[in-house]
C-alpha cells in the first residue's frame, strides 16, 4: 500500500484505475453475482420453487454448474434493450433507497474523485453500468469525458486534453448497447480496443473491485499490453480468481491486500494527500518570503527587520513542531512515518529558503546566527517515546544544515562552510562536533529500514541522502534550475563534510597506517560517511578530480579544510576514492 502511495504520487496522471462492481458494493448496488443469485432465486420462484438458503448451492445441486450470469441474463431476455431493462432495476435508486441513502457515490467513490482533481488519476476504465464516479466528479466541479460507446470515441475530446477521462467499456445502464453477456464481451470493437490499448500501454494500472471472471476481451487486452514501465497493482479481498492470478503474474504486478474498497481508496487519497502538500507552505507565500530576506539582507539599515522575520518563522516551526501531529509516542506504522516526514517537510519549508538566502547572499555576519538556530533544532526537548520518531525531530536542523552548506559553496564561502563542520553540538553524548551527529547516514543507521520505504527496497546504500537530495529540490524555491547543477552542489557539500569527519579524527600518519593495516583485504581505508557521493561515481569523480588541481587544492586547504595541509588532502582524497571502491559499504 505504500509502495503504491509512493509510487501514484511521484508518476502523477500515469496511473489508470480499473474498477469493478465490488467498488460500487457499498452503495448497495449489488455485484454480478450477487445480481446472477437473484436471478436465480426469481427464475426459481416463478417455477414454483420455494426459497431457499443459498441459491447457488441450490442450482448447482439441481444443475450440477454454477450459476452462469451470462446465461441467465441471456435465458430472460433476447435484446440489448430487454437487458438493459433488467439491469436499470438493480442500479437506479426507488424512492425508498433515495431516502434512505441507497445507490449513490460512496466514500471510495468520493476519494477517487478527490485523486482526480488533484490531478492524480486522469483515467477510469470500469466495467460498471451505474453512473456514481461521474456523480462524485460532478460534485466536486469535475465534468469527465464519459465513453460508452464506440460513437462517443469518434466525438470524444481528446485523451490527453481531458481532465477526467472514463472508459465505460461495458456501457451505461441507461444505453441500450451495454456489453454483459458472455458473446458480447468475446471482444471489443476495434475502436475501443485501439484506446483500451494506448491506455494499457501509456499507463501502470490499478485494479480494484474487479474479479476478472467474466471479461475476456479486457483480460485480453491487459495481457497484450506491451508497457512494463509503470506497475500493476490489484487490490483485492481474500483470494484472486486464477484469472487474475494470471494478469498479476504475466505483468509482475503486486497484489495489494485490502479490507474493502472504501478503506482503500480513502487510505490511498489520505496517503497521497500527505505527500502531495496538504501542510506544505503556498510557494507563492515562499516567494515572497524570499524576496524579503533578500531585500533585508541588501543593507544594514534593514537589520532589525531581517531579525525579526527570521524570529518569528522559527517560532512558526517550533510552534509546529509542538503539536500534536509531530507526537513521538504512540505505535509506528509505515504510513505515520511517511507522513510525518512529510510535514516536517512542509513546516520547514520557508526556514529552509530563508537559510538558502542568508547563504547566497549574506556577507558572513550571519554566519554565527544561523548555526546557533541549527544547532538548538538539533537539540530540541523531546519526551520518551519511539526512537525513529525522536530521532526526526532533527530533520528540520538537517536540512538548514545541508541547505545552508549547500548555499555557501555555490557562493563559493569555502571559509564560512569549513568552519560550519567543527561547530560545537552540545547534546545528551557530551560535546561534539555538529558534523558527527547531523549526517544522515550516521543519524539514521538504526532506522535505515524506514527510509527505505521511499524507494521500495530493502538494499538501498543511502536511503536517507537519496530522499533529502529529492526533498530538498522540491522545497528550495529557486536554488538551482539545472538539475545537474544541484547534483553537484549536494554531492560536493556531502565529499566536504567526509573530508572534514576525516580530518577532525585522523592524522596522516594514522589514515596511511590503516592503508598498511589493511593491505590485501577489502577494508584498507578508514571509513567515513560519503552519502550518495559513494555510488554516485560520475559525480563523485568529477568534483575528486577537481579538488586534486593544484589552485582548487591550495583554496581547499587555505579555507581551513585538510588540516591546512595539501599533503594531507591528497592522502584524504586516496582515502575517499578507497572508501568507494568498496561495494559492500554501509
Amino acid at each position: 500500500m505504500t509502495s503504491l502511495a509512493f509510487s501514484v504520487y511521484e508518476n502523477k496522471g500515469v496511473f489508470a484505475l480499473l474498477i469493478g462492481s465490488g467498488v460500487s458494493r457499498a452503495a448497495q448496488i449489488p455485484t454480478g453475482w450477487e445480481v446472477t443469485l437473484d436471478l436465480v432465486r426469481r427464475l426459481a420462484i416463478l417455477q414454483g420453487e420455494s426459497e431457499q438458503v443459498e441459491w447457488g448451492a441450490w442450482y448447482r445441486e439441481k444443475y450440477g454448474k454454477n450459476p452462469d450470469y451470462s446465461e441467465l441474463l441471456d435465458l430472460v431476455s433476447s435484446t440489448p434493450d430487454e437487458r438493459r431493462s433488467i439491469i436499470h432495476s438493480y442500479i437506479e435508486p426507488n424512492e425508498e433507497e433515495i431516502d434512505e441513502g441507497k445507490k449513490s457515490p460512496t466514500k471510495a467513490h468520493h476519494a477517487i474523485a478527490r485523486l482526480v482533481k488533484d490531478g492524480v488519476v486522469r483515467v477510469i476504465i470500469t466495467t460498471n453500468f451505474d453512473r456514481l464516479i461521474e456523480n462524485a466528479l460532478r460534485e466536486i466541479g469535475v465534468e469527465p469525458t464519459v465513453i460508452k460507446s464506440e460513437d462517443d470515441l469518434s466525438g470524444a475530446v481528446p485523451l490527453i486534453h481531458s481532465k477526467c477521462y472514463i472508459l465505460k467499456i461495458h456501457g451505461d445502464y441507461l444505453d441500450t448497447r451495454i456489453r454483459n453477456i458472455n458473446n458480447e464481451l468475446t471482444e471489443y470493437s476495434i475502436a475501443m480496443n485501439s484506446m483500451l490499448d494506448r491506455v494499457l500501454d501509456e499507463h501502470g494500472l490499478i485494479v480494484c473491485g474487479w474479479s476478472g471472471e467474466w471479461d475476456h476481451a479486457l483480460r485480453s487486452a491487459i495481457s497484450r499490453a506491451p508497457n512494463r514501465r509503470y506497475p500493476l497493482y490489484w487490490a483485492v479481498r481474500g483470494t484472486l480468481h486464477p484469472f487474475a492470478e494470471d494478469i498479476v503474474r504475466h505483468r509482475q504486478g503486486k497484489v495489494v491486500p485490502i479490507a474493502d474498497a472504501e478503506s482503500f481508496f480513502e487510505k490511498l487519497e489520505e496517503l497521497i494527500s500527505v505527500q502531495f502538500g496538504l501542510y506544505r507552505t503556498d510557494p507563492r507565500s515562499t516567494a515572497l518570503l524570499v524576496a524579503k530576506t533578500k531585500k533585508y539582507l541588501s543593507g544594514p539599515e534593514h537589520r532589525i527587520r531581517l531579525y525579526d522575520l527570521i524570529h518569528d518563522e522559527v517560532g512558526f516551526l517550533l510552534k509546529a513542531m509542538d503539536s500534536e501531529e509531530f507526537s513521538v509516542s504512540g505505535s509506528y506504522s509505515d504510513e505515520r512515518f511517511l507522513a510525518t516526514v512529510a510535514r516536517f517537510e512542509a513546516v520547514s519549508g520557508m526556514m529552509v529558503n530563508i537559510v538558502s538566502v542568508l547563504g547566497r547572499f549574506g556577507g558572513g555576519k550571519e554566519w554565527e546566527y544561523v548555526m546557533n538556530i541549527i544547532v538548538q533544532f538539533m537539540n530540541a526537548d523531546v519526551s520518551d517515546g519511539l526512537t525513529v520518531f525522536i530521532s526526526l525531530r532533527q530533520y528540520p536542523a538537517l536540512l538548514m544544515f545541508y541547505t545552508y552548506g549547500m548555499a555557501l559553496i555555490k557562493s563559493s564561502r569555502y571559509i564560512d562552510l569549513c568552519k560550519m563542520f567543527s561547530v560545537s553540538n552540545e547534546n545528551r553524548d557530551g560535546d561534539v562536533y555538529i558534523v558527527y551527529s547531523i549526517l544522515p547516514q550516521l543519524l539514521s543507521r538504526e532506522d535505515k529500514h524506514c527510509w527505505q520505504i521511499y524507494y521500495g527496497s530493502k538494499t538501498r546504500k543511502t536511503p536517507v541522502n537519496d530522499h533529502v537530495f529529492d526533498a530538498l529540490k522540491c522545497i528550495l524555491s529557486e536554488f538551482s534550475p539545472f538539475r545537474q547543477e544541484y547534483e553537484i552542489i549536494f554531492t560536493e557539500f556531502e565529499l566536504f563534510a567526509a573530508l572534514e569527519f576525516l580530518s577532525l579524527n585522523y592524522s596522516v600518519e594514522e589514515i596511511k597506517e590503516s592503508w598498511e593495516l589493511g593491505r590485501g583485504s577489502r577494508r584498507s581505508y578508514i571509513d567515513v560517511p560519503m552519502g550518495r557521493a559513494w555510488w554516485n561515481s560520475s559525480i563523485r569523480s568529477k568534483i575528486l578530480k577537481k579538488w586534486q588541481d593544484s589552485a582548487t587544492a591550495r583554496m581547499i586547504v587555505d579555507s581551513g579544510f585538510a588540516r591546512r595541509d595539501v599533503e594531507y588532502l591528497t592522502v584524504a582524497i586516496e582515502n575517499l576514492k578507497r572508501v568507494a571502491n568498496d561495494s559492500v559499504w554501509g
